[in-house]
């Protein structure tokens, strides 16, 4: 539809693995439009969950991200609806257009 926002989105993450990993687990996400970018960043606490678990977090931030990107309201229950554990917390910033 011609009236449809234009939105990109990326994302990048280390996450779990089935070797051994010295770093921090984490992802990065940024979504770019008409309005700026805005970016998303969450550190996840090692050895907390599986593979699957961690994939399944970075996803529902990114869907989240672009969610909002889009001007939605992404989730209703914010950061609860990710299943973050209490030491994790998403940052965010943005830089307008």
């Amino acid at each position: 539809h011609a009236d449809a926002p234009a939105v990109g989105v990326a994302c990048t993450a280390t996450i779990a693995t089935d070797r051994l990993k010295r770093g921090e687990h984490r992802c990065w996400i940024g979504v770019a439009s008409i309005t700026g970018v805005t970016t998303y960043g969450l550190r996840l606490e090692k050895n907390a969950r599986d593979r699957g678990g961690e994939e399944a977090v970075v996803s529902r931030l990114a869907l989240h991200a672009l969610a909002v990107g889009c001007g939605l309201d992404g989730f209703a229950q914010g950061p609860a609806a990710l299943a973050l554990r209490a030491s994790e917390r998403v940052e965010t910033g943005s830089v307008p257009a």
